[in-house]
């Protein structure tokens, strides 16, 4: 969460400013809970970006720099901890985003959590299929490519077209992930030289957006589609789906 907020506030002082982050124990009517501000003296935000901070793919930022997730994102994880997230901004002053989360007795820490616990197979002590993640996004792809190796997947990453044919004549993963907002303008193109870098390769192509390119996609060419948000259980099983 506090990543996501500092690269934001990083974004919105281009020239420089003050960023601060403070958190301290309050009590509130229904009970104690520990406030964390995060503070930027920034460009600030309208009344109308205030109010759909927290939309998925919603953004302010110029096209490339951002997907709108971060805040999604953040709003996630503050809901289900229990926690309230909000924001205070002011155009050409600064923006503060303020989180609220339970402290925890001791006796409740030790007990059961109350929803269902999904477990899965992520054993990596058999060698499974190589993967390549084409993505720009230096976030989402270092989170995607940890996954990926923590699930047994020796996988390379690239961050651009040109890069990623290279990685798939060189390294013949079996499988590509590949972001449709770093394939290039003509994504029907940069699939044809995915497969012909790497015949029988399995192509899986993800993104924030609707996917109506598919349907204008031969479906020989491309193999799944994973819609950002994923859940890690959604990477599993389309990976089990393609025999990776």
């Amino acid at each position: 969460m506090l990543l996501n907020l500092c690269v934001n506030a990083l974004d919105a002082m281009p020239d420089g400013g003050h960023l601060s982050i403070r958190g301290w124990r309050q009590v509130r009517p229904g009970g104690e809970v520990v406030q964390v501000e995060v503070s930027d003296t920034g460009v600030g935000m309208s009344e109308e970006a205030c109010r759909r901070a927290f939309e998925p793919f919603y953004t302010t930022k110029a096209l490339g720099r951002g997907t709108g997730l971060g805040l999604a994102l953040v709003k996630r994880i503050m809901t289900n901890h229990g926690g309230e997230v909000t924001v205070d901004s002011v155009e050409g002053e600064g923006t503060t985003f303020r989180l609220w989360l339970p402290v925890r007795t001791q006796a409740e820490k030790a007990t059961p959590p109350t929803r269902p616990v999904v477990t899965m197979d992520l054993s990596t002590n058999l060698e499974k299929g190589a993967v390549l993640v084409l993505e720009k996004d230096i976030l989402q792809s270092r989170a995607l490519q940890r996954h990926l190796e923590h699930m047994g997947h020796p996988t390379h990453v690239a961050r651009s077209s040109d890069e990623a044919v290279h990685l798939l004549a060189e390294a013949r993963p079996g499988t590509a992930i590949v972001d449709i907002g770093s394939a290039g303008s003509d994504l029907d193109a940069a699939c044809e030289r995915f497969r012909a870098a790497a015949p029988g390769l399995n192509l899986v192509l993800s993104s924030g957006g609707e996917p109506s390119l598919l349907n204008e996609l031969d479906p020989s060419v491309v193999q799944g589609f994973l819609p950002k948000p994923y859940l890690r259980a959604d990477l599993v099983s389309l990976l089990k789906r393609l025999g990776s």
